[in-house]
C-alpha cells in the first residue's frame, strides 16, 4: 500500500477547492528518465522503428537539412519516476512542430523576431508506485525559448499549463526547466530508431518544473456545472 507520505506530495498541487488559494502557485518537480525525442526525419515510412540502436536525428536547425523541414513532427517519451522528490510512475509524452525560427536565419531556416525551437503539446501522466492513476497536466508552447518576466524562472520553456485531468482537475499555470537536467541530455533521435528500445537508448534524465493554479471555486467542488465558477 502506498504510504501518506507519498500520496500527499503528489496531490498538493491539487487543491482546488479553496478560494483562499486562488493565486497561490503550487510546485511540482517531475523527474523524467529516458526521455528521448523522435523526429521525422525521413519520407519513407517503412523505415520507422526499424533501426535498435542510437539513431541521431539527420536534421539541425541551423545545417542545410533543415531546408523545407519547417513544421516537422516531433514526439517525445520519457519516464515519470517521481514528483517532489518522491516516488512515482507515469509517462511523459510531448507531439510538436520543428519551427527554428531566427532573427539571422541560415539558409533554409525561418526568419522572425525571436529565436525559438519546436512547438509542442505535452501531457504529465503520473501514477502512484503502485500505478494507482493520480493525473494528468497538459501544457502547450515554444522549446528553446522563455517567456519575458515578470513569472518564475521558466528556464528554455515558454510553456503554458492549458488544463488538467483527476486530481489535477482544471489546472492552470506554467511549465518550466530551470536546473534541468540531472545527466545526459535529451537529444533529437530519428524516427528510423526503434522507440520499444527507448529504455535501452534513453539517456535524458531531466526535471521539469510545474508552477499550478489550482482551479478554484466557491461552491461544490464536485458539482459539473459550479468547478468552473472562479476557474483562474
Amino acid at each position: 500500500m502506498t504510504s501518506k507520505a507519498t500520496i500527499i506530495p503528489i496531490l498538493s498541487a491539487a487543491v482546488y477547492c479553496n478560494p483562499a488559494l486562488a493565486q497561490t502557485p503550487s510546485t511540482l518537480k517531475i523527474e523524467i528518465q529516458n526521455l528521448v525525442f523522435y523526429e521525422v526525419d525521413t519520407s519513407d515510412a517503412s523505415k520507422f522503428g526499424t533501426s535498435p540502436n542510437v539513431t541521431p536525428s539527420g536534421i539541425s536547425c541551423t545545417a542545410p537539412s533543415f531546408g523545407g523541414h519547417l513544421g516537422n513532427r516531433i514526439v517525445g517519451l520519457g519516464d515519470i519516476v517521481a514528483v517532489n522528490g518522491q516516488p512515482a510512475k507515469g509517462t511523459y509524452v510531448s507531439s510538436g512542430a520543428t519551427i527554428c525560427v531566427s532573427p539571422t536565419p541560415v539558409a533554409g531556416q525561418p526568419i522572425a523576431d525571436v529565436s525559438t525551437g519546436p512547438m509542442v503539446y505535452e501531457t504529465y501522466e503520473i501514477l502512484q508506485p503502485d500505478g494507482t492513476p493520480v493525473g494528468s497536466i497538459m501544457a502547450n508552447g515554444l522549446r528553446v525559448a522563455a517567456p519575458s518576466p515578470p513569472g518564475p524562472a521558466a528556464g528554455t520553456f515558454n510553456s503554458a499549463i492549458v488544463g488538467g485531468t483527476g486530481a489535477f482537475f482544471g489546472a492552470r499555470g506554467q511549465a518550466c526547466n530551470p536546473n534541468a537536467n540531472l545527466g545526459g541530455v535529451p537529444n533529437s533521435r530519428s524516427i528510423t530508431e526503434d522507440p520499444g528500445m527507448r529504455r535501452t537508448n534513453g539517456v535524458g534524465h531531466v526535471v521539469f518544473t510545474l508552477y499550478l493554479i489550482p482551479l478554484s471555486t466557491s461552491g461544490n467542488s464536485h458539482d459539473p456545472e459550479r468547478t468552473g465558477h472562479r476557474s483562474l
